[in-house]
């Protein structure tokens, strides 16, 4: 269903693999995604507790990645694969069209850009 012409649309597109459909193919991919999947948050919940509660950005970020990370594994372990439905195309070569991806993908993404941006913004300061 098209939202924004041919720039945003919404279509339905399973992934058992990981970004961009990598590992799709993947023996045990359901499992042993998951399983990393898991992994990867109990990391970042201990991450968490190591992070300065002054430093909001850096906790939104991984808050940010932890529910995406946590609403993908959830669709995984529920339904076998990740189920994607934006597709954005910006007319704009490498991102004509851009993979399909969810909700849980866009907010994933935010929480490293803001990390990113975080990071960034530190870095002067330290350097002091």
């Amino acid at each position: 269903m098209s939202v924004i012409g041919r720039r945003l649309i919404l279509i339905y597109a399973e992934n058992p693999g990981i970004a961009f459909s990598q590992f799709q193919n993947l023996s045990g991919g359901r499992v042993v995604l998951s399983l990393v999947s898991l992994a990867a948050l109990a990391l970042i919940i201990g991450y968490l507790r190591k992070v300065p509660s002054s430093n909001v950005a850096t906790i939104t970020g991984l808050g940010l990645i932890w529910g995406g990370a946590l609403g993908n594994v959830i669709d995984r372990v529920s339904h076998g694969s990740v189920t994607d439905f934006v597709l954005v195309n910006l007319g704009v070569w490498p991102f004509n069209p851009w993979p399909v991806f969810n909700v849980a993908d866009a907010v994933l993404v935010a929480g490293v850009a803001l990390m990113i941006l975080a990071r960034v913004k530190r870095a002067p300061e330290s350097a002091q």
